[in-house]
């Protein structure tokens, strides 16, 4: 069965979160690191892109955020 990665879990621990070996959490959401390749690290994806139709341009920031909007950042176990 697939457990979604943001999923709180009970206690709120993240449980499914990915990780790395020392338990922190197995992701970068540092704008120092955008479009850096960084070895064991999970981008988060950020940045914009084109609207093809018109060539606006689009905010993509799927950072994962709760209830009231702050970003989720999943504690070091």
């Amino acid at each position: 069965m697939l457990r979604d990665a943001l999923d709180p879990g009970a206690d709120n621990a993240y449980p499914y979160f990915p990780r790395r070996a020392d338990g922190s959490p197995l992701w970068s959401d540092s704008a120092e690191t955008d479009g850096i390749r960084i070895d064991g690290v999970i981008p988060m994806p950020r940045g914009s892109r084109f609207i093809i139709r018109d060539g606006r341009r689009i905010a993509i920031d799927v950072t994962p955020r709760n209830t009231d909007g702050a970003p989720v950042n999943p504690p070091s176990l």
